[in-house]
């Protein structure tokens, strides 16, 4: 598989607020196919 893309590469350091989201993901694979899901934004799909 290849990287579709990257979330975020910035640095919070010196960041004083924190959000927490609570999530669970997976990765499906069944005869070398890797489930995905569409967020609903245009073009974004998940794996």
């Amino acid at each position: 598989m290849r990287l579709l893309f990257e979330l975020d590469k910035k640095d919070y350091g010196d960041c004083t607020h924190r959000f927490t989201r609570n999530s669970a993901r997976s990765i499906i694979i069944r005869d070398r196919k890797a489930l995905m899901i569409y967020s609903g934004r245009p073009g974004c799909w998940k794996c």
